[in-house]
């Protein structure tokens, strides 16, 4: 008799660890599963709730990165400076170093026109950007559209929205569409950064669009 109570007890509830050994998850006699109330990275507390078994929260999952991004951080770490840069010399420091050079050559254009005029140094909100910025900052907001989607299906999943709108679900729907996005713009910073026959001066006098830069890369 006290053997078949204490195995009831154990039927009733168990706890275990996810994958990641991160939240504890308790597992009701009917198979449910629990988080108990748990503190996110970034110190604030997450509400105990019920989730499906495997499920890690969204704000706890690696960010996406998409398969150019991967290649392009392991050869980096593998090929060290062997992407014909100057020892300690980053991709980063050349665009820096590009930038520098159309500033100083607009400016030296600038004051052989007008040397007789007085000058007002003013921040223009319109000045072009370089191609990797650009690219970055394509690569950030479809990475953006991601965790957004990751976020509203785990809503969905955890039955937090119980009724999610068509618009809801449409956008759910896309999120392969906008990996593809990032794959392609991936690809394209790689070539930005590593091709030395491509330099911002392409870029010097407008900014760009996404299709202008595909074809200067073709």
């Amino acid at each position: 008799m006290s053997q078949q109570h204490n195995q009831s007890n154990t039927n009733t509830k168990t706890s275990h660890s996810t994958a990641n050994g991160g939240d504890v998850r308790i597992r009701t006699s009917n198979g449910e599963v629990y988080i108990p109330a748990t503190q996110r990275p970034d110190g604030t507390w997450r509400k105990a709730r019920k989730v499906r078994e495997g499920h890690i929260p969204q704000d706890e999952q690696p960010r996406f990165e998409c398969k150019a991004q991967s290649e392009f951080k392991q050869t980096s770490k593998t090929s060290g400076n062997s992407v014909n840069y100057p020892v300690g010399w980053s991709p980063v420091d050349m665009v820096k170093e590009q930038k520098k050079k159309i500033i100083n050559k607009n400016n030296n254009l600038s004051s052989t026109t007008s040397s007789n005029k007085p000058t007002i140094a003013v921040d223009n909100p319109n000045a072009p950007i370089t191609p990797k910025d650009f690219i970055q900052k394509q690569i950030n907001k479809f990475q953006k559209k991601i965790e957004e989607i990751d976020k509203l299906k785990e809503k969905i999943e955890s039955g937090q929205l119980k009724n999610p709108e068509k618009n809801q679900l449409e956008k759910i729907s896309k999120r392969k569409e906008i990996e593809e996005e990032i794959e392609i713009c991936s690809k394209i910073f790689v070539i930005a950064i590593t091709s030395l026959s491509i330099t911002l001066d392409q870029f010097s006098t407008s900014p760009i669009s996404l299709d202008i830069f595909i074809r200067n890369l073709r």
